[in-house]
């Protein structure tokens, strides 16, 4: 992973990345099979969230890097 800002930032995003991509393999599984169809909308959901915000905060602070540099 690149040199961030914060040194949190690359925790951040694999804990976020890692979350939502589990969410989305683990939990929608659970749901479906359990035919529990709205919970397995909000994991799906909640799942995609996780995986966008880590998208969205590993450019930003690829981002403050080249701007820095």
């Amino acid at each position: 992973m690149q040199q961030s800002e914060f040194g949190y930032i690359p925790f951040l995003v694999m804990l976020l990345l890692a979350s939502g991509l589990l969410t989305l393999w683990v939990d929608t599984r659970l749901y479906r099979h359990a035919k529990q169809r709205r919970e397995g909308k909000y994991a799906f959901v909640l799942g995609c969230v996780n995986v966008g915000l880590a998208l969205l905060v590993w450019a930003g602070n690829w981002a403050l890097v080249q701007l820095r540099s």
